[in-house]
């Protein structure tokens, strides 16, 4: 199953995902800065921060590609 992955410590808060993929992604303050954060994701602790994945349906990779196209420190990745 298809899914989105946000490498969310990566994140420059400048609100191209959430642009381009509003259904997918919302800003929100966090510690002071604005973060984007993938809705309805599983968030994993990693090393780096945090690390959120969301399954996705095969008519919801294209949208999701819009996201990850935009995102400026390539932070979102789509794995189909």
């Amino acid at each position: 199953m298809p899914e989105i992955i946000h490498e969310k410590w990566k994140c420059i808060g400048c609100y191209a995902c959430e642009s381009a993929c509003p259904e997918f992604f919302k800003m929100k303050e966090e510690n002071g800065s604005m973060k984007a954060q993938l809705q309805k994701a599983t968030q994993t602790k990693v090393k780096e921060g945090i690390l959120e994945t969301r399954k996705i349906t095969a008519n919801e990779v294209k949208r999701a590609k819009e996201a990850e196209s935009v995102c400026p420190v390539s932070c979102i990745h789509v794995k189909e």
